[in-house]
């Protein structure tokens, strides 16, 4: 029998799950880990080749550092506000670090460009780059507990991906769009002219030789509503990145 779609979804999960805990396993194992280093996250670590990400990620990792270490955060628990412990800061700061050197800074969208349309990233393919990057596998369960917060706070924006027709049906198989907000990229400096310049010229670059950053279409409806929410970083408004 032909398998659907949502089970190879599923058997997809399953091995970039395993995939996660072998390659935290061996980074751990050959210290390759490149951390909040501007490289890309890979078994080889700062041996593999090209695997420097440009100058203008080390600006923006270092601003997020400072945006989560140097304000107080509170947690709401229904009415009931604690602090932010370091740990807690230290994992957000980890998870934002895998996420801004998995996004385009033109649009704030988390995917890979290619040239057929920038394809969309699942939360498993995220944790595996995670885990080559700091040499740890998160469970998933913390890894969402996470991402919650990131939503929460303004700084996450997820939209499932759906076909539209008289009744909407979410698509299980597609990886859902994310993206970065604008204000969280504006609070990291993404949106200063110099980092800006430099941005533009990589994004030039990547067009010219064939990559895309136009999400691939399937029929979607982006949210227009505007959300607004108490938060740790600052409010915002849920606005989707364009596409082109």
């Amino acid at each position: 029998m032909q398998k659907s779609k949502a089970d190879k979804a599923r058997i997809k999960r399953q091995k970039l799950r395993s995939a996660k805990r072998e390659a935290a396993l061996h980074v751990k194992t050959h210290k390759t880990a490149v951390g909040a280093n501007a490289c890309k996250a890979s078994l080889e670590g700062f041996k593999a080749l090209k695997s420097r990400l440009p100058r203008y990620f080390n600006e923006v990792i270092n601003n997020a550092r400072k945006l989560i270490y140097s304000r107080k955060f509170e947690i709401d628990e229904g009415g009931i506000s604690r602090q932010m412990s370091e740990l807690t800061k230290r994992k957000l700061f980890e998870i934002i670090v895998t996420l801004i050197t998995s996004c385009d800074f033109m649009s704030g969208q988390i995917g890979k460009a290619k040239n057929i349309g920038m394809d969309t990233t699942s939360h498993d393919a995220l944790m595996l780059a995670h885990a080559k990057r700091w040499g740890y596998a998160m469970p998933s369960s913390t890894w969402y507990r996470y991402i919650g917060m990131l939503k929460q706070a303004g700084v996450f924006v997820v939209e499932e991906v759906k076909i539209a027709g008289e009744t909407e049906k979410t698509i299980r198989s597609v990886a859902a769009y994310k993206w970065l907000s604008t204000h969280f990229l504006q609070a990291i400096g993404a949106y200063t002219d110099i980092i800006r310049a430099q941005i533009k010229q990589a994004y030039q670059k990547a067009i010219n030789n064939g990559l895309s950053f136009t999400w691939r279409v399937f029929k979607r409806q982006l949210p227009v509503k505007q959300r607004f929410t108490a938060d740790m970083f600052f409010s915002q408004s849920t606005n989707p990145p364009q596409t082109h």
